[in-house]
């Protein structure tokens, strides 16, 4: 079972921004998983919340600051002053880290009014790195799954969802998806292994507790994102 940083190394440094990514990688995590969003001029960078306000030094709507600015945004120092400067991340920047590392980027575009827009400004850069290989795309907007299909079908996708999915399979077959990711649950845990004899690989997230990683790992589970990575990771030595 492979090992992933949710938004990095979170536990230990600011999530989604190069110093978590590159932490977990320090750690020997698998892969990392990032959320993307456009700004105001359709740059797409990396941030979970619809609002800076969380993880940053400003207030307001991502989608409502250019590039420009936000890179003028702190989005370290609200985690611990040593972070002082970190900056949100363009998706390029995480690619050109990423580029001599054999690890997977788990991509998570999140919900938009404008589909055919972030694909636009995600495209050209999968195409520039030519790293389709090391790159799975996952979103709750499963509409956004399918076009992407359309326009890229070489690239792995994955449902994600928080809820388990009867006709899982087939559902992520229709939308050209090759995999589910899905939130950890009692309920959840129960289709792991038939999605496993089914070849849907299941990815969970976030998992920081050891008794359910060993359980997830039991049952098939072909990848835990998780806030913790090291501590997983030495959990399965």
């Amino acid at each position: 079972m492979k090992i992933v940083g949710h938004r990095g190394n979170r536990q230990y440094d600011p999530e989604n921004t190069l110093a978590a990514f590159q932490s977990a990688w320090d750690v020997g995590a698998a892969g990392v998983e990032f959320d993307v969003q456009l700004t105001k001029d359709h740059e797409p960078v990396i941030m979970h919340d619809e609002r800076v306000d969380r993880t940053t030094n400003a207030q307001g709507r991502l989608c409502t600051f250019t590039y420009r600015k936000l890179r003028t945004l702190d989005a370290g120092s609200w985690f611990h002053e040593q972070f002082h400067g970190e900056r949100i991340p363009h998706l390029q920047e995480v690619f050109e880290w990423a580029e001599d590392k054999p690890l997977t980027l788990h991509i998570e575009l999140k919900p938009t009014s404008e589909d055919d827009a972030l694909i636009d400004a995600c495209l050209p850069i999968l195409e520039r790195f030519q790293c389709t290989h090391k790159v799975i795309i996952s979103s709750f907007h499963h509409r956004l799954l399918h076009k992407l299909h359309l326009r890229m079908n070489g690239i792995e996708t994955a449902i994600l969802t928080r809820n388990p999915l009867r006709h899982a399979k087939q559902y992520a077959s229709d939308i050209g998806a090759q995999a589910i990711h899905i939130r950890y649950t009692y309920q959840a845990a129960n289709y792991f292994p038939y999605w496993k004899s089914q070849g849907l690989p299941t990815r969970v997230y976030t998992v920081n507790q050891g008794r359910i990683a060993k359980k997830c790992r039991r049952l098939g589970v072909e990848s835990l994102m998780t806030d913790d990575p090291q501590r997983m990771i030495n959990l399965f030595r």
